[in-house]
């Protein structure tokens, strides 16, 4: 085990490990499919999801963990460069940041948040479900791109519609992951789990991770 991924292991989702199967619907199925409870008002751009089984969450998430991690195996295998076009490099450098992408967005998942675009059916059935709690206001869930976090505590989720006009999508999850990586940054240096000094090297490499991140070139 690497020493990364020592000191890392003890923030992933609690539960994930325990899932079996090959499960196939992700985040956004089970936003349509309702397995969950509205205990509190929806607003446009902010609700909170209750989730009295785990699993009925943390399988969908599971699968979106092995969506991701498997686009991002997979545009890493196709990394190579042309013999015929030796200077051809745009591809490459493609090829490579959505292997990156795709990996951020399963290691976000993994960590019990993440970025999801949510579409016109997904904020309908949100909407659907709130009504029939009575927690649905006027207006309802609008649909955009939502940035989410798992609370295992309160069996709850929480998505919050990210309301930037000049961020497009790739650099709105970026600045979300980001924002994950400060945070857990800081939560290792007072993890106890691993060794110190262990600790100590990793929370330095993820400071240099969110520097990078925040490169404008």
């Amino acid at each position: 085990m690497s020493l990364i991924e020592n000191s890392l292991r003890p923030f992933w989702v609690p539960g994930l490990n325990r899932l079996s199967g090959k499960p196939e619907k992700a985040v956004h199925g089970w936003l349509t499919d309702g397995q969950y409870q509205l205990y509190s008002q929806v607003e446009q751009d902010f609700f909170v999801l209750n989730v009295p089984d785990e699993t009925e969450f943390l399988a969908p998430l599971g699968a979106d963990i092995n969506r991701f991690a498997s686009a991002a195996f997979e545009s890493v295998c196709q990394i190579e460069q042309s013999q015929k076009l030796p200077r051809s490099t745009a591809w490459l450098v493609i090829k490579s940041y959505y292997a990156a992408f795709f990996s951020a967005h399963a290691i976000f998942r993994m960590l019990g948040g993440g970025v999801l675009q949510m579409g016109a059916n997904e904020a309908r059935c949100v909407t659907e479900i709130a009504t029939a709690y009575g927690a649905s206001k006027e207006h309802g869930v609008s649909r955009g791109v939502y940035v989410f976090a798992y609370d295992r505590n309160q069996k709850s989720v929480s998505f919050r519609r990210i309301t930037s006009a000049k961020a497009g999508a790739h650099e709105s999850f970026w600045q979300q992951f980001s924002e994950r990586m400060r945070a857990l940054r800081d939560e290792v240096l007072g993890s106890t789990t691993a060794p110190t000094l262990d600790n100590q090297a990793v929370s330095v490499k993820l400071g240099e991770l969110c520097s990078n991140l925040h490169v404008r070139l």
